[in-house]
Parts: structure tokens; sequence; C-alpha cells
């Protein structure tokens, strides 16, 4: 299992170094959220990552990706040459403990291929691009229904954050920020953060440890800006916007590189948790009341 998050996170940062500063376009094809070509399926956490490094590297104009096996089922031959992008799966196996069956997870790796590398298999038709003032639309209804969650939302002051003691997300003013899209990329990081709330996801590490302090403190709290981070770019690319870059974008890229370097479960786990993150936030209305009723 070690071997597996250290294979992972080495191959993430060997792509890294291939591309230098990293800045994807959310609405190039390539990284817009890749999905399995023969199951429809979107991928999650880390082989997003894994899929959108791939891409960016090997110049890939597509987000379809499927296995050897998948692409031969449907006709399609792997070009001669052509290298795997490896992904992350789980299959569940069961273990007595204590005299209890138990269902355990166990990570296992698979290897797809880009349909740019694949003959013999159609290009699905372009879709129609969305036009600026529909991307916007479709952010602001986002945060509309993150709102009608229950999101407090509070415009005010020249800082975005969120403060669990209150519960509440600050934004400045929307004529505050250089463009709509920094204005949404910025309100979709805090919103992941709202959803580690105890009441929510009960993410973060104060409230199930009271006791941490110091590094331990530091080090949890860097975690959570990951998650943050990671979800919105999920988010983003959902919605075709650009992920706005941080204006100290350059640091905290070598920040994150050599935190990554020394702890290599922490990519996995922090881009598991964006995708539960971004689950919870895009959740039918009416899951939500279930809850709050329960």
């Amino acid at each position: 299992m070690n071997d597996l998050y250290e294979k992972i996170t080495d191959q993430l940062l060997a792509s890294v170094d291939d591309a230098g500063e990293w800045k994807p376009s959310w609405r190039r094809g390539s990284n817009a959220l890749p999905y399995n070509w023969t199951t429809t399926k979107p991928y999650r956490g880390i082989n997003i990552m894994m899929c959108w490094a791939s891409a960016y590297v090997n110049g890939f104009s597509t987000s379809q990706w499927a296995t050897f096996k998948q692409w031969g089922s449907v006709g399609g031959r792997i070009k001669r040459g052509s290298k795997g992008t490896t992904i992350i799966y789980y299959n569940i196996t069961e273990r007595m403990i204590d005299g209890k069956k138990v269902e355990i997870p166990v990570m296992k790796a698979s290897t797809v291929f880009n349909m740019d590398q694949v003959d013999g298999v159609e290009l699905p038709p372009p879709p129609v691009p969305l036009t600026e003032e529909q991307r916007i639309f479709n952010c602001e209804s986002r945060l509309i229904h993150f709102k009608r969650q229950g999101m407090d939302l509070q415009h005010k002051g020249d800082r975005a954050f969120y403060r669990p003691s209150t519960d509440m997300v600050q934004m400045p003013e929307f004529r505050e920020f250089f463009s709509a899209e920094h204005y949404y990329a910025t309100a979709f990081h805090e919103a992941v953060h709202w959803t580690g709330h105890k009441s929510r996801l009960n993410r973060f590490a104060r409230d199930l440890m009271p006791d941490l302090k110091g590094e331990d403190v530091r080090d949890e709290y860097a975690k959570e800006e990951l998650v943050a981070e990671l979800g919105a770019a999920f988010l983003c690319a959902e919605l075709g916007i650009e992920n706005a870059v941080r204006d100290d974008h350059a640091a905290y890229i070598k920040v994150w590189y050599q935190r990554l370097k020394s702890d290599k479960k922490l990519i996995i786990q922090a881009a598991s948790a964006a995708s539960r993150a971004v689950d919870f936030l895009n959740q039918p209305l009416e899951n939500v009341k279930n809850e709050e009723a329960a």
C-alpha cells in the first residue's frame, strides 16, 4: 500500500517537473473533468489530478480515458509507443476482526490511455462552447445552490475566508475582484472549507482533536488548504471557468511540492476529501432537507 502511495505521488510530481509551472485552462478539452469513455463515469479524487497532469504534459486534447481492455472492447487500438497513465481504484475485501466480518477497501493501481492515443475509435463531436454569460450564470446558480443548503455568505471587508466558529463565509464585494472568474474560484475555495464543519463532513482536526498544538495544528491547516484548493479546481473544471491563480502562486506551488515529497499520502488523501466536499456541495436540496429533519 505504501509503495502505491509513493508511486502515484512520484508520478504526479514528475509530471509537474516536466510541465514547469502548471496552469492548465479548464476550458480546454483535456482539462475538463476526465471520464471513462466506456462506462461514461467521471474519475474522482487523485485520478482527476493524474489525468490532468498527463494530458498537460503530453498535449492530449480530450478528456476521455479507458484501459487497454476497455478500448479494445469498442474496437480501439492503442498506438505503438503510447505510455499509459496510472490511476487507482479500490477493491473490497472481507476480513474477520474480533470475530466480526468487516469490509475493507484495498487500493489497487490500473493504467488508462487517453483517446488521443487510440486508433479505431471515432472522436465525439466537440461540445458547443458556452458563452461567457452562460458560464457566469452557471457559476452564480451553483453559488445560490450552496446558499440554499445553508451556507452563510456575507459580502464585506477586503478578505475572503471561512470562519468555523461562526460557520460563516466572508467575501469582498464582487466589484473588488479583477474578474468574475476570480470571484467564483475564490468563493468555491471558501465553500469547500465550509463543508468541513463538524455539522457536515467534520474534517477539521481542531474539532476532532482539540488538544492539537503547534506544528500539528499548522500541518492540519495546510492539509485543509490543499483540500480547498483541489475542490475549487474540480468545481471550476466542472463549470468551465479558469481557476484563478493566487498572487503568490509560484511560492504556493513550491510549498506544496516540498510537502508532497515528504508526505506520500497527502495528495491522495486531499484529493479524495476534495471530491467528497464537491459531492456534498452538489447534492440535491432534498437530501439536505432530509439530513436537517433527521
